[in-house]
């Protein structure tokens, strides 16, 4: 979306939502295939999925493209 409207993205973080941390606490996240939260389940999930998934916020230091 950024580069689609003349934005070049420097930097980008993600700020892990504490109330789903025991998610991923301990764990490999590129071992993480499945999530289960209750009678939600997602599979075939890689590294960046689980990221997004667990993340509240969302940095990005963007600027304008030359």
């Amino acid at each position: 979306m950024l580069s689609q409207t003349g934005w070049l993205i420097r930097e980008g973080r993600m700020n892990p939502d504490p109330n789903l941390s025991y998610l991923v606490q301990g764990k490999n996240l590129d071992e993480i295939k499945t999530l289960s939260l209750g009678k939600l389940k997602l599979e075939g999930l890689n590294q960046m999925d689980v990221v997004e998934l667990i993340a509240v916020q969302f940095f990005i230091r963007a600027e304008p493209m030359p």
